[in-house]
């Protein structure tokens, strides 16, 4: 059993703001070959970083750099290279002593030379997020494949949409005490999974104990039911001219499908309207 406890908001912010002034000499650094925004991640971006005081690991924090290389000029292991040179260059000043070269990662670690412990450390990944031709928003990092000594471009899986679910339940004190309660809970009793599959837990089982499902299904209904009563007093219309505000709604997704200005009405289904 582990012994995990919440990181203080002071003590995440004091490691934060030094993180902070180090990314920013490392931006100057590269600027001559590219500019790159950065946001924290994970645990950091949510308040929720924790650490074990009985090891000797202590605690971490997720960084995504997303480098501004609209032209590719510079292929996936320049990009990854000529960051990690920078952070070397700079990081010893800010107490990291310790660099590792992982394949979705990067790592840098402050050790404690007496005590003999990593007393924090932080992940830096370097992604690019994009729209695909379907409208749907995807990420890819740079991958560092050791057996060959080379990088490239990979997909980043999907992962687990929680945004819509933490929200709901960050509007309601009681409950998000609840998600964090049960996390660490979860962090000190289990011994295999990872940490992102126990938050994603954590949120699933809290939304289904205050009932976000059950108001996520009458929400839906009551949205279902105006949809059907609007499709219903269009049935009888052929075409519709110009821009319309709502031109149809599938699984609570709108679309405008637009063809020289008309936007014809060619079926209705159970749960909105659908345009061609």
């Amino acid at each position: 059993m582990y012994h995990f406890k919440y990181v203080t908001k002071a003590e995440a912010r004091k490691v934060r703001e030094k993180l902070e002034n180090l990314v920013h000499e490392v931006q100057d650094e590269v600027r001559d070959n590219f500019t790159f925004q950065y946001c924290f991640i994970g645990s950091s971006a949510r308040n929720m970083i924790t650490y074990d005081p009985a090891t000797n690991i202590g605690f971490d924090f997720d960084v995504n750099l997303e480098v501004n290389d609209n032209k590719s000029a510079y292929s996936p292991g320049e990009i990854r290279k000529i960051i990690m040179k920078a952070f070397q260059k700079h990081c010893s000043k800010y107490g990291y002593n310790k660099f590792e070269n992982s394949k979705r990662v990067f790592t840098i670690k402050g050790y404690n030379v007496n005590s003999k412990k990593v007393e924090h450390s932080c992940d830096i990944a370097i992604v690019n997020n994009f729209i695909d031709e379907t409208g749907t928003v995807g990420q890819k990092y740079i991958a560092f494949d050791k057996k060959s000594n080379s990088y490239s471009w990979q997909q980043q899986s999907k992962g687990f949409s929680l945004k819509e679910k933490e929200n709901w339940l960050r509007q309601q004190p009681e409950a998000w005490n609840a998600v964090r309660e049960r996390y660490l809970k979860k962090k000190n009793q289990n011994i295999h999974k990872h940490s992102r599959s126990l938050y994603t837990e954590t949120i699933n089982e809290i939304c289904k104990q205050y009932g976000f499902d059950d108001q996520l299904h009458s929400s839906e209904e009551k949205e279902n039911q105006q949809r059907a009563e609007g499709c219903c007093s269009l049935q009888n219309i052929p075409m519709i001219k110009g821009n319309c505000a709502n031109t149809g709604a599938i699984n609570n997704t709108w679309r405008n499908h637009n063809h020289n200005g008309i936007h014809s009405l060619t079926e209705y289904k159970i749960g909105g309207l659908s345009w061609h």
